[in-house]
């Protein structure tokens, strides 16, 4: 068989143009997202590993000087002085610097998809089965995608994001100050939150509370439900934007005039609000990331909110055996959604029945290892807030929220005032406990508070 020609794609003006821009000072090298590997050209990679060095010791690349030096000790035989000369005389507005990378990155993907399917064929040329070939081309495949960061690129991707957070609000408030002050700010993108708690404590009215907050203040908010219907979210809306419980909202016979008044008027509020239900019987991770994806390009959204996570269909679910495989896996790509959307997912989830199996008040406290049918819930989270109500049987009362796992703030318990009838939490003033005497147990004894 003829040796192939490996294909070499580039185009050596555009990498000395990419340089040009950078000696110009339009553009610095954190910013290009470029590594040394997308320079096809040896001296222009050199060139760009002595700027990315600079840069990396403080120093701007326009020091001339400098940058020769540091070229001088590459064991490259090129005359420095003259290959500097020859990119400074080629700026160009051709492209913007935007242009010059995304052209760069493109021929540099060519090149690497080239090589392996090259390796392929000499493998096969050699003996090798297809599937060894394959199973090799697919792991090669993986390793060049997602490989690891090298610290100069990481701190390039974290200078861009703080850069972006200047510019924009960088975490979300929920609504509630106290809470807020705990999550550092607020809801964070990429964060998987939980609300958990035992049937009909409040978990999916928490969440409602905190998307009417998001959507009224902040941005779009979506709302993913497979317990109730639209119609019976935009009732609890209304419970908690009006003075007329929920019940009432939902006998308008037995409403009188100035019932009726104030709900066409919390209507008209809601109707404004930036929100989007989806309230399909049966959904799949698959389709609450299509359905994100959607929203963001469409409205911005800033947020998710999923009721609740053991009514989730498992895409492909007849590959797992049994529920807590099912679990695991709906959880792992939840919080994949969330990374890969760049929004925070807020879920709610029960708790299984140990949680209420016991009858002393302290050992009643739910605890994170009363999350129901799997344990990678807890495992995935960034956030998990454990809803617990001494007296469940009362429409009113005290509702504790306990933050028993924060990976970027303090873990503590807040209480709020729950107002059953209107579907509405009110935050308690001075309610703070120490996270000890609040929430102790198993949990803290296993140090699962990381």
């Amino acid at each position: 068989m003829k040796p192939r020609e490996p294909i070499t794609a580039h185009d050596e003006g555009i990498e000395k143009a990419m340089l040009a821009l950078i000696l110009a000072g339009n553009v610095t090298v954190m910013e290009t997202t470029l590594s040394v590997d997308d320079f096809y050209v040896e001296k222009y990679a050199a060139v760009f590993r002595a700027m990315a060095e600079l840069e990396t010791d403080g120093i701007s690349p326009e020091e001339m000087e400098l940058l020769f030096s540091k070229l001088k000790k590459e064991n490259l035989p090129y005359s420095w002085g003259a290959v500097l000369a020859e990119i400074l005389q080629s700026i160009s507005t051709t492209f913007s610097a935007s242009e010059y990378i995304t052209k760069i990155k493109e021929a540099s993907e060519i090149r690497r998809v080239a090589g392996m399917l090259a390796s392929a064929a000499t493998r096969l040329e050699k003996g090798f089965s297809p599937k060894e070939v394959v199973d090799i081309f697919q792991a090669e495949s993986h390793v060049e995608r997602d490989g690891g960061k090298d610290a100069f690129s990481v701190a390039s991707e974290f200078l861009r994001d703080f850069d972006k957070k200047e510019k924009k609000q960088p975490v979300i408030p929920t609504g509630f100050s106290q809470l807020d002050e705990s999550l550092n700010g607020g809801l964070r993108g990429g964060q998987y939150i939980v609300t958990a708690a035992r049937p009909s404590v409040g978990k999916s009215a928490f969440g409602l509370n905190m998307m009417i907050d998001i959507a009224k203040n902040i941005g779009h908010v979506l709302i993913f439900s497979m317990e109730m219907t639209r119609l019976e979210i935009v009732e609890r809306i209304i419970a908690i934007e009006s003075n007329i419980p929920l019940n009432v909202v939902q006998q308008p016979w037995n409403m009188s005039d100035g019932e009726k008044t104030e709900v066409r008027n919390a209507v008209e509020r809601i109707s404004r609000l930036r929100l989007t239900i989806f309230d399909a019987a049966v959904q799949t991770p698959r389709s609450i990331e299509s359905a994100i994806r959607y929203g963001i390009r469409k409205h911005k959204a800033v947020v998710a909110f999923v009721d609740y996570l053991g009514l989730l269909t498992a895409d492909d679910s007849s590959k797992f055996q049994g529920l807590y495989a099912q679990t695991t896996q709906i959880s792992r790509q939840i919080k994949q959604i969330a990374m890969k959307m760049a929004i925070p997912v807020v879920v709610a989830v029960q708790l299984n029945r140990e949680s209420e199996s016991k009858k002393g008040k302290a050992d009643n406290v739910p605890k994170m290892s009363h999350l129901r049918d799997s344990g990678a819930i807890e495992q995935d989270a960034n956030i998990v807030m454990l809803l617990h109500n001494e007296h469940p049987e009362n429409d009113e009362g005290t509702i504790q929220v306990i933050v028993a796992k924060n990976r970027n703030g303090r873990r503590r318990t807040i209480e709020y005032q729950w107002e059953g009838p209107h579907v509405r939490f009110t935050e308690h003033r001075d309610s703070y406990f120490s996270d000890f005497d609040a929430y102790s147990g198993q949990d803290a004894a296993a140090g699962n508070f990381n």
